[in-house]
């Protein structure tokens, strides 16, 4: 029996064949992609730069203040997200003024990230501080993703084709 036989047996393309397909258009593929996008979602790194709990504390200072004295630019004017200035602790208590830094050396990071989460909303990269030396976390669960997918994918396939 050939397929153009059987088609015409059980009835050509009606109205069932035409829900099923809406069914399936508007409904099952947006969530088996869903999955797919995530990643884009919970991995994005929103803005941040580094926390100074001496200077916000010593001085009285707001987290963009503390940020504006401690966190160098970079040469296109955008604040240093991994580095800010080290500051000698020993002589904080003793000043009665802000210092300057411009003879400060930089450092990296030591207490932290704050995040600016006004632009983007927290994810696992703000939750987990992987910024600086740790993104190669957030590329790591990427490829675990998609690596575990598509070992399950082989092997759903090899399980459809069993005969039961």
């Amino acid at each position: 029996m050939q397929f153009e036989e059987a088609l015409h047996l059980v009835g050509e393309f009606g109205v069932f064949q035409w829900l099923l397909i809406v069914y399936l258009v508007v409904f099952v593929a947006p969530m088996r992609v869903i999955p797919l996008f995530a990643h884009i979602f919970t991995l994005l790194e929103p803005p941040h730069w580094c926390r100074q709990p001496e200077l916000e504390d010593l001085f009285n200072l707001t987290r963009e203040e503390a940020r504006d004295l401690g966190v160098p630019r970079e040469p296109d004017g955008k604040w240093s997200k991994c580095t800010m200035y080290d500051f000698n602790l020993t002589e904080l208590g003793s000043w009665t003024s802000l210092p300057s830094t411009d003879n400060l050396p930089v450092v990296p990071c030591r207490s932290g990230w704050h995040y600016d989460h006004s632009v983007i909303y927290p994810t696992i990269v703000s939750e987990m501080d992987w910024v600086c030396g740790q993104t190669w976390k957030a590329y790591l669960a990427n490829s675990l993703f998609f690596g575990a997918m598509s070992i399950g994918v082989i092997g759903i396939g090899a399980i459809s084709d069993k005969q039961v």
